[in-house]
């Protein structure tokens, strides 16, 4: 497994060379008004939430300018431990959305260097979903497709 996340955590440190990245939380707002966020999470729903906004209006230059920002956290988040207070049974459906979500990272950030707007828009959906996912299985919610 940690064969599989070295190309991706060094793609995403030669991106966000230069800068700090730590996986603390902050109090950005979460995702979408009412949503429960988790600290570690705080970060990138604030910018995964100005995101959704580029990108329901086709603002790929908006979407473009986020990925600094959007592989700083990630990778800090790909890097950070597996939470103390993460449920026993709800560990490998996190391990699976962690390895989903940076799968979907560098997929955003080869659309994003392919020159590709439309690919831009749906890779940082893409990414959204990941991200929504992963926070799903952070906090033991069942999957959109059980519901």
């Amino acid at each position: 497994m940690r064969a599989l996340r070295t190309p991706i955590a060094l793609l995403l440190l030669m991106l966000c060379a230069g800068t700090a990245c730590n996986g603390s939380g902050s109090s950005t707002p979460s995702a979408a008004p009412g949503d429960v966020v988790p600290a570690r999470f705080a970060r990138i729903a604030g910018l995964l939430r100005q995101g959704r906004t580029a990108s329901a209006a086709g603002d790929v230059a908006r979407v473009t300018a986020l990925r600094q920002p959007l592989a700083r956290e990630g990778l800090a988040l790909l890097e950070a431990r597996i939470p103390n207070d993460l449920r026993r049974q709800d560990m490998p459906r996190f391990l699976s959305a962690r390895r989903q979500f940076g799968d979907a990272l560098t997929q955003y950030v080869a659309a994003i260097e392919a020159g590709d707007g439309a690919g831009t828009l749906a890779a940082f959906r893409a990414l959204d979903d990941a991200t929504q996912g992963w926070i799903d299985a952070y906090l033991g919610r069942p999957t959109e497709a059980a519901v």
